[in-house]
């Protein structure tokens, strides 16, 4: 846990830099790249508050729940914005300007996941130690959060592929490349959650934890990059009409195509 909240503080630190940095030169942040922000922020003040949990009953011998309850809630807070990110894409916000109001649509849906979320963690904590639940997010709560998950890459597929079919050649490429990445990122728990159970039960909750916090910093890692950087997605998304000095829309009619 130490090391994941020095590794994490650090990109926090790098990437509060490259978005100042990012600012100062576009006059403003995009709303994705602010979402990327709270996402690592909500990581690693859950990683934060996981070490607190644990130097507490190391020195004191108790620690009381709260800490730990309120670090898992902060953590799936933290995949519940990485996954409405991709689902937002995945629907064409910020990949066609007719789509900029999905954002405000997408909002109570969001949050009725998010509020979903927080339930199940906080019904899991409530229960307290079972016999046959080896980690706070086991039996029935651990499968039902499988279900979400697999649910929520549903829609992210049937939004992929929609635009794939409506869109030209220019953004196939991305998509192609979004479909993979989502993919991964949206079945990971599903299959972590599903592989663990093979292993001895008190092996069960340090390998999930391990696993999930590798799976959502390399997100956070590959979202950064995604954002931050004039690659595939900046060439092709609508960021490309403000982010920048000089930038011309991809979407601009011909008599808009100018650079300042």
């Amino acid at each position: 846990v130490t090391l994941a909240v020095v590794c994490l503080s650090a990109f926090l630190l790098h990437l509060f830099d490259r978005c100042r940095r990012f600012q100062k030169s576009a006059g403003s942040l995009h709303p994705v790249i602010c979402a990327l922000a709270a996402t690592v922020a909500l990581q690693w003040a859950s990683q934060v508050l996981h070490l607190a949990h644990i130097l507490a009953f190391e020195t004191w011998g108790i620690s009381g729940s709260l800490p730990g309850g309120l670090a898992d809630i902060l953590f799936m807070l933290s995949q519940v914005v990485s996954s409405a990110l991709l689902l937002v894409i995945a629907q064409g916000y910020t990949l066609d300007r007719s789509k900029d109001s999905l954002v405000d649509r997408a909002k109570p849906i969001v949050t009725f996941i998010a509020l979903l979320h927080v339930l199940l963690v906080g019904h899991s904590i409530r229960e307290g130690e079972h016999a046959e639940r080896h980690h706070d997010n086991g039996g029935l709560v651990g499968w039902t959060l499988v279900l979400v998950r697999l649910m929520l890459y549903a829609w992210f597929v049937s939004g992929v592929r929609l635009l794939q079919r409506t869109s030209d050649l220019r953004l196939q490429p991305f998509l192609a490349y979004l479909m993979t990445v989502g993919s991964v990122y949206f079945l990971s728990y599903p299959v972590i959650y599903s592989v663990v159970q093979m292993f001895a039960p008190y092996l069960q909750h340090p390998l999930l934890e391990i696993c999930m916090t590798l799976v959502q910093t390399a997100s956070a890692f590959w979202l950064s990059e995604l954002f931050l950087t004039r690659g595939l997605y900046y060439q092709v998304s609508t960021l490309s009409e403000s982010l920048l000095p000089g930038g011309c829309s991809p979407f601009s009619s011909p008599s808009r195509k100018k650079c300042d």
